[in-house]
């Protein structure tokens, strides 16, 4: 799971692959977690975002926010 939200590693072509066709509403979703600017994120399995939430959260979703 770390390859999904770190940009670095980047998702898994698989996991991008079950959006298809749902771009549009899996776009907004994740622009409406980005505006929430949380203080941390808590992901089940990975690293989770302690500091700098809102930014790495950004960072994470970049696949599909562009």
């Amino acid at each position: 799971m770390r390859a999904i939200w770190d940009r670095s590693a980047g998702a898994p072509r698989d996991f991008r692959l079950t959006f298809r066709g749902h771009m549009p509403a899996a776009r907004a979703a994740a622009q409406r977690m980005v505006a929430l600017q949380p203080e941390r994120v808590i992901i089940a399995h990975g690293d989770c975002y302690l500091e700098d939430a809102p930014d790495r959260l950004r960072r994470g979703l970049g696949w599909l926010l562009r």
